[in-house]
């Protein structure tokens, strides 16, 4: 009976509580209620409209920004990369046109270009790696013990090219072959790179490699060739670009490849590693540290 008295009570407080509410709404508190609701309500769409203003004007002008670098590219490309070898890699949500243009705008400048494939989104990861690991230990047995400690030094070695701590071309050749055969690697082949490439798509797709889990590669490729990660302008505000800037990764960093200024930019950002051996961000998020190269990269002789 105590139990069912208490509980009793407690309804009923619970009723009372709610009839006294309703009177107080319905009448003395209902005019201050209302009010502050409704100064609420106008705040927010204050807040909504100065946002949406600042957007506009922000897109506005990263658009007049594109349509000028897009418009001055000849002037500023040509033979910028005069005589350079490329290699270029891109991650498995990577945009195909993205490539394409990148490609082109690196030819623009006088770079010679090599495919060095897509990763797929199997790549680093650990599970059923045994095979594919037993296989790049033949070839370098000195890969970590960790599987995808081991996928990125591979991975890193056989695009650094001929640079110092590379593998050379007979032993990168087997490992872009074994990556290939297990699926890790979508088309490529091997090439001696004065720099790398390495383009960064949205991690949109849900089967996509999560876009941090590309640090330790392109940080094991920075450390020991020439490289360059270019991503959207959204992954210099809150992903991939942005991830590799915060934690120093040895890169040059471009944001904005989604666009066409970002391709001149990427192009641009090659030349100038090469020129100052300095890596350095460059795009429109406000990670990085300028909008292109400054000074711009001279014409490249012979």
């Amino acid at each position: 009976m105590i139990d069912f008295r208490y509980h009793l009570v407690s309804i009923i407080s619970v009723f009372l509580a709610l009839a006294v509410g309703i009177v107080l709404g319905a009448g003395p508190l209902k005019q201050p209620i209302g009010e502050s609701l409704q100064s609420q309500v106008d705040s927010l769409r204050s807040d909504r409209d100065d946002l949406r203003t600042k957007l506009d004007t922000a897109n506005g002008s990263i658009d007049k920004l594109n349509t000028y670098i897009t418009e001055s590219a000849p002037a500023l490309l040509t033979d910028t990369l005069k005589g350079t070898k490329v290699t270029l890699v891109s991650t498995p949500n990577t945009p195909s046109q993205t490539i394409k243009n990148v490609q082109g705008r690196l030819e623009d400048a006088g770079a010679t270009v090599s495919d060095g494939g897509q990763l797929t989104p199997e790549s680093l990861k650990p599970e059923e790696s045994d095979k594919a690991i037993a296989a790049l230990k033949e070839i370098d047995p000195k890969l970590p013990a960790d599987p995808r400690e081991a996928f990125e030094k591979a991975i890193a070695q056989a695009y650094a090219g001929e640079h110092e701590g590379a593998y050379n071309p007979d032993q990168a050749t087997k490992v872009i072959d074994e990556l290939r055969s297990a699926k890790r690697l979508n088309g490529g082949s091997y090439a001696r790179a004065d720099v790398v490439v390495f383009l960064l798509g949205d991690s949109t797709e849900e089967d996509a490699q999560p876009v941090d889990d590309y640090t330790g590669l392109l940080t094991e490729l920075g450390a020991t060739a020439p490289t360059v990660a270019s991503g959207t302008v959204d992954s210099g505000s809150q992903g991939a670009v942005k991830q590799l800037r915060d934690r120093k990764v040895p890169a040059t960093t471009v944001d904005g490849v989604d666009l066409s200024a970002g391709t001149v930019i990427t192009a641009l950002a090659v030349a100038d590693l090469q020129s100052t051996k300095k890596h350095q961000s460059y795009g429109f998020a406000d990670s990085a540290k300028a909008l292109v190269p400054n000074p711009l990269p001279e014409p490249r002789k012979g």
